[in-house]
């Protein structure tokens, strides 16, 4: 215990437990590790989320495609207004996948370490 408390003291820059006075002010912790762990964890999500919304884009893309390209009845028929509308709705959604990709970067490129402190 004595051996603890001997390095606590050489390590431990400010040690505001034992004075009330000081633990009053109540100063935050700053551990690096969760600070580094929390921006990877951010990392990761924007990782995911660009992944995401490739996938969706991608998925989107070849639908409307396949949508124009393969009517009921092949080359004879024209293509329904459901689909046509089905369609439009395909084309129009990149408008709203790609903001959330440019937020979540944008997001990521904000945290510094004053946003992971505790």
């Amino acid at each position: 215990m004595d051996e603890s408390l001997q390095i606590i003291s050489e390590k431990v820059p400010f040690n505001d437990t034992r004075s009330s006075q000081y633990n009053a002010l109540n100063v935050p912790l700053h551990n690096r590790r969760r600070q580094l762990k929390l921006r990877d964890l951010a990392g990761q999500a924007l990782a995911f989320i660009q992944d995401l919304v490739t996938a969706l884009l991608n998925f989107h893309t070849y639908t409307e495609q396949r949508i124009q390209i393969f009517p009921i009845d092949s080359a004879t028929d024209t293509i329904s207004p459901l689909n046509q509308k089905f369609s439009q709705y395909l084309h129009e959604n990149a408008s709203y996948i790609r903001p959330l990709e440019e937020g979540i970067l944008y997001l990521f490129e904000n945290i510094t370490e004053d946003t992971t402190t505790v």
